[in-house]
């Protein structure tokens, strides 16, 4: 009879433990940008569409602290889950973003062309 009750309560235990699910996150690098009520992830091969939520405002407030101007386009990585876009208007894709992992300063070169442009007009 204790056999019995030892092997139940093992089977329980094994039966009530929760599966973790795991689930693997694609890893973007990117170039990012927030208008208008709109997110762009923007690779080298790939444009997709931002999913917004909690995880993009975070991004966006951290993305703010490193744009020179509202159309700074801010190199990030993230991790996230890539799936169709089921609304018709947009990107073929959107993203899903589920970690932050960086988000590098604005680049600088926009601006130096710009200034060289000015320079060059002035002579």
């Amino acid at each position: 009879m204790k056999k019995i009750v030892i092997l139940l309560s093992i089977l329980f235990a094994i039966i009530s433990c929760k599966k973790e699910e795991k689930t693997n996150y694609t890893k973007i690098e990117a170039e990012y940008i927030y208008v208008d009520d709109a997110a762009v992830l923007k690779g080298t091969d790939f444009i997709y569409g931002v999913v917004l939520n909690e995880k993009t405002d975070e991004l966006n407030t951290k993305v703010e602290a490193v744009k020179k101007n509202q159309y700074d386009m801010i190199p990030v990585i993230v991790e996230g889950i890539i799936k169709p876009n089921t609304v018709k208007e947009g990107w073929e894709k959107v993203v899903e973003i589920k970690n932050i992992l960086q988000v590098s300063p604005a680049n600088t070169l926009p601006t130096k062309i710009e200034e060289a442009v000015k320079i060059n007009a002035v002579q």
